[in-house]
This record gives structure tokens, sequence and C-alpha cells, in this order.
């Protein structure tokens, strides 16, 4: 269930967007702006393009281009007392150590980049999802027990 919408900003007053558990939401500046591609922060350019960037091991095709939009500032109730958006990825990296899902296929799932050697030369392959998706059908199996 939606939250009441954020007060509309006033032109003639600065606007300062919401905050949650005390970190400030990411605004583009000067400085930084999302990358129109892959949706990450990132510093700018002196002429105000996304600077080279990698994801998902390769060169983000929004390197170099101008940034996307911010992303739109949204408030939820919780499904569960204290349960933050961020939460369930928590719980989601916790079964797939679990359940030894491979790191590298882990990064992917949290939209993680894999740093070094293992992230340029480590795929994640058919088989691997499968593991994923048979180790979380019994999860759930379970759960509805």
């Amino acid at each position: 269930m939606p939250l009441a919408a954020w007060p509309a900003d006033v032109p003639s007053e600065e606007f300062v967007p919401p905050t949650g558990r005390g970190a400030a939401r990411f605004v583009s500046d000067s400085k930084a702006a999302r990358c129109a591609a892959c949706r990450r922060a990132l510093p700018r350019h002196l002429d105000g393009l996304v600077i080279s960037h990698m994801s998902n091991g390769d060169r983000c095709p929004g390197s170099g281009q101008v940034p996307g939009e911010d992303l739109a500032i949204a408030s939820w109730i919780p499904l569960i007392k204290g349960l933050t958006p961020h939460g369930p990825r928590h719980g989601l990296k916790v079964w797939m150590d679990e359940d030894q899902i491979a790191d590298l296929f882990k990064s992917e799932r949290l939209g993680h980049d894999k740093p070094g050697m293992r992230g340029e030369y480590g795929h994640v392959t058919p088989a691997m999802r499968e593991e994923l998706k048979g180790a979380l059908q019994v999860r759930w199996e379970d759960s509805l027990r």
C-alpha cells in the first residue's frame, strides 16, 4: 500500500530529497549522475557525460553517454514491521550461501560486479541457474508446509 506522496517541489524553495534510514537518496548533480544503461550512480566527465565503466564484465553501453533520469522517489508501508526494501536481499544472499550457490552467480543475482579475474573470466551457466531455481523451489515448498 503506497504512502502519501512527498510534497511537490516549490520553485522558491530548495528541494531536499527524502531520506530513509539515515541515508540520502542519490540525486544527480554536476559531479555525478545515473547511467542510462545500467542505472548505477557514477561520476561525470567535465563535459557532463557519464564516465566509462564496466557492467556484467563488459564495457557498459552507457559509458561516455548522456546520463539517464534519476530513479523515481516512492515510499511503501513494509509488509512486515521493520522490513525494508533492502532486507529481502540479505535473506536471499544468506539462502544462496547456505545452498552453496557459486559466488559469481550470487554477485550477478544481487546486481554486483565481480572484480578481478573471477569477474573477467567467470560466466554464469544455465546449470547454475537451474541449481538456484531448484534450491529456491525446495525452500518455497518447505515454507508452504
